[in-house]
């Protein structure tokens, strides 16, 4: 009776609040259950609630249907796909949630890489009232129109992320341009192969003005952006509070190697009979100096990007090699000063570097004083050239997460030993 009493009690806005908490359909079942007015402010409740959606049309519809009947008032939606979905499944699933006329947030995950057609791109324009647009496992068909999406003129968080490594999230500029003139937009978030890609589309996305979270990630040698437009770009977006760059290596300095003559070198022990023959004079030799006095001016205090490139004399790629210390100066130059002044601005700042190879004596190097700005750093497969790899990442002092999925040591140089307690002092690092 007391009970009965106090469901009562309690206004009927103060339990659609309650109720708005509630995350899981069978949670919001039980609490129908409680008494009338409670299964009266369930059924109006703004709610944003996690699913599963089973494979099989009819299933999902079902699912969706008994949904509709707890939840009419659903204000959001998570769902995961069940594995098995196919290109019918995906347009009798975004029918089916035209039904939820309150929807302001979705968020839909396929277990099966699913690509979305221009009839589709139709349906979740019709969602008229979402403020939230979360897609994983989606690719864009080249052949769908991406046009529609400008008619959510309240669409502020944008998310279009896509895991295969064969098909592409999107291809060409076309959809880049569309995303362009979203310009309500504050997060925005595109993970996935971003094929035929040029400086003409992303540069189309200067116009989200209002953009505080940016968060790309593409394969660099897939596309045909350039580093100059991805820096046009950072400068261009004056809100950014939040930055996350995945193929990272476009910011960084070109570095071709180019034909020197072959110099004699150690061989350590165990290596490969010709191991010695692969030392080169050139652009290794510059790295390794770089590197070198990068690590001493970090621990001198001096600033490690002051350290002057030093080119080869006397060899016959010495004036291959000043061309491209020059260009790459310059290049380095004008990345450090427009990452700067960005990472000044920026609560969150991270960088992921995803191509086989990519050195982090290099990239620490290149990026100069803006290592300190950085809270977070990746690499999915890190050449380690030396102990200073250790060194160079310890002088990173604002990093909140290092992440090496798969590292390994140069065997042009003798073996080292990777001394993770020289990361020790990092006082902000919560994930390795």
């Amino acid at each position: 009776m007391d009970g009965d009493f106090l469901t009562k009690a309690l206004p009927l806005d103060v339990v659609q609040i309650v109720l708005g908490y509630l995350e899981d359909s069978r949670s919001v079942a039980a609490a129908r259950q409680a008494c009338q007015s409670w299964r009266q402010a369930a059924a109006a409740a703004p709610c944003a609630v996690r699913v599963v959606l089973p494979s099989g049309v009819a299933n999902m519809r079902d699912k969706l249907a008994m949904l509709m009947k707890l939840l009419p008032g659903l204000a959001g939606l998570n769902a995961s796909v069940a594995a098995g979905a196919d290109a019918a499944y995906t347009s009798a699933c975004l029918q089916g949630l035209q039904a939820f006329h309150s929807l302001q947030q979705l968020e839909l995950s396929f277990a099966d890489s699913q690509t979305l057609s221009a009839a589709d791109v139709v349906q979740l324009a019709s969602l008229r009232g979402l403020s939230a647009l979360r897609l994983c496992n989606v690719s864009l068909g080249a052949a769908a129109d991406c046009s529609p999406l400008t008619s959510l003129q309240g669409l502020q968080d944008l998310s279009l992320v896509h895991h295969s490594k064969v098909s592409a999230l999107m291809v060409g500029d076309s959809h880049l341009q569309v995303l362009g003139r979203l310009a309500g937009l504050r997060s925005l978030v595109l993970q996935g192969r971003m094929c035929s890609a040029t400086d003409h589309g992303l540069l189309a996305l200067s116009g989200l003005s209002s953009l505080s979270s940016l968060s790309l990630s593409w394969v660099p040698w897939q596309s045909q952006i350039t580093q100059p437009a991805a820096l046009q770009l950072l400068a261009n977006l004056t809100q950014l509070k939040s930055l996350q760059l995945g193929g990272a290596e476009l910011l960084l300095p070109s570095t071709p190697y180019h034909p020197v003559a072959a110099v004699p070198a150690s061989t350590p022990a165990g290596a490969p009979p010709l191991h010695g023959a692969m030392h080169h004079a050139g652009l290794m030799g510059q790295q390794q100096g770089l590197i070198a006095a990068a690590v001493a001016a970090v621990a001198g205090g001096v600033r490690a990007d002051a350290v002057p490139a030093r080119t080869p004399e006397g060899s016959a790629g010495g004036d291959a090699a000043a061309a491209w210390s020059t260009a790459s100066q310059t290049q380095g130059e004008q990345m450090r000063r427009v990452l700067a002044a960005k990472g000044s601005d920026l609560q969150e700042f991270k960088l992921q570097f995803n191509c086989c190879g990519t050195g982090v004596e290099k990239a620490l190097v290149s990026l100069g004083d803006v290592r300190s700005r950085l809270t977070g750093l990746q690499w999915s497969y890190a050449k380690l050239s030396g102990p200073s790899s250790v060194k160079l990442l310890a002088a990173c002092t604002n990093l909140c997460s290092l992440k090496l999925r798969l590292w390994y040591q140069d065997y042009n140089l003798t073996p080292f030993d990777f001394n993770l307690l020289d990361l020790s002092h990092l006082g902000q690092l919560r994930t390795l």
